[in-house]
């Protein structure tokens, strides 16, 4: 399923697709997956996984809370940009997916999310963030603006006819992290 992903861009693979792909039975794909939602959910969910390893080595490789934060920012936004269609089927199934089960996105994005809790937490602790906001706040108002601008890029929504770079990404985040004053 990963690989038609990354193959064509899409979900749109019939569960006849995968089985003859993965060359296993129909009934061996139901002994592992209820339909083809409960198996798009496991792509998601694996997605999300190899990501937050990957942001979180190169997280770990930087001593300065406000390092770490770039760090991730950064490679968050360039894990999208990397894999333009998959990220954008994966971005269209997110959206459906946080009206038609919310607490599904919470449990498979709570990876995601506690990484950058850790790294809110670690510099609200060191002074290097803002403390006038509370740290779930920050993290969750970090999260969402990173999810938003990443699926309008992905997606192709240009809004005011430009797309948003990691860069500027980096640095509005960072405004809105640091201490006022």
């Amino acid at each position: 399923a990963t690989e038609l992903l990354y193959e064509t861009g899409n979900l749109d693979f019939t569960v006849s697709d995968l089985v003859e792909r993965s060359q296993m039975s129909l009934r061996s794909f139901y002994q592992h997956f209820a339909g083809k939602e409960e198996l798009l959910l496991a792509v998601f969910e694996e997605a999300i996984r190899a990501d937050v390893q990957r942001l979180r080595a190169t997280v770990d490789a930087a001593a300065d809370p406000l390092d770490k934060l770039e760090a991730y920012v950064t490679g968050f936004y360039a894990a999208a940009e990397s894999s333009q269609g998959a990220s954008a089927a994966l971005s269209r199934y997110l959206l459906g997916l946080t009206t038609t089960n919310p607490a599904e996105v919470a449990r498979v994005l709570e990876p995601q999310v506690g990484l950058l809790a850790e790294i809110i937490d670690t510099g609200v602790d060191s002074g290097r963030f803002r403390t006038d906001i509370p740290a779930t706040s920050l993290t969750l108002l970090i999260t969402h603006t990173l999810m938003s601008a990443v699926e309008m890029n992905v997606l192709g929504s240009r809004l005011t006819g430009e797309a948003i770079g990691a860069g500027e990404l980096w640095r509005f985040c960072a405004g809105g992290g640091r201490p006022p004053g």
